[in-house]
């Protein structure tokens, strides 16, 4: 679950149609760093566009906000309103990092599109 006062988040690597992702909890220090990033995002953004298979990026969720990361996109979604960023961190490349380490390189075959402003 997502970092907030404390708590710890739930990341997915989300590629599978029909079984489940990939999971893994990450621990409440690096979780506070990301709920920081993820609170001083602030560069609108228009959504990216998903593809149908295969890699969909990553999603982090927690009791309140889910954010989903793709495209160098990163789309919150909370109760009532949703709203889209540029990833102007590395946010991204350490969850893909983070996936790497914990053997799943193989399913990060494509990188997401380059599709900076």
């Amino acid at each position: 679950m997502l970092c907030y006062n404390g708590t710890i988040m739930e990341a997915e690597l989300d590629v599978f149609s029909g079984r489940p992702n990939p999971r893994w909890v990450i621990p409440a220090p690096e979780s506070e760093r990301i709920a920081a990033q993820l609170a001083a995002l602030s560069q609108p953004a228009d959504p990216p566009a998903m593809p149908g298979l295969g890699f969909r990026g990553f999603v982090l969720r927690s009791d309140r906000l889910t954010a989903r990361l793709f495209g160098r996109r990163i789309v919150l979604s909370e109760p009532g309103r949703e709203r889209v960023f540029h990833d102007t961190g590395a946010l991204h490349a350490d969850l893909a990092a983070e996936a790497r380490r914990r053997g799943f390189a193989s399913l990060l075959a494509a990188p997401p599109p380059d599709d900076r402003p």
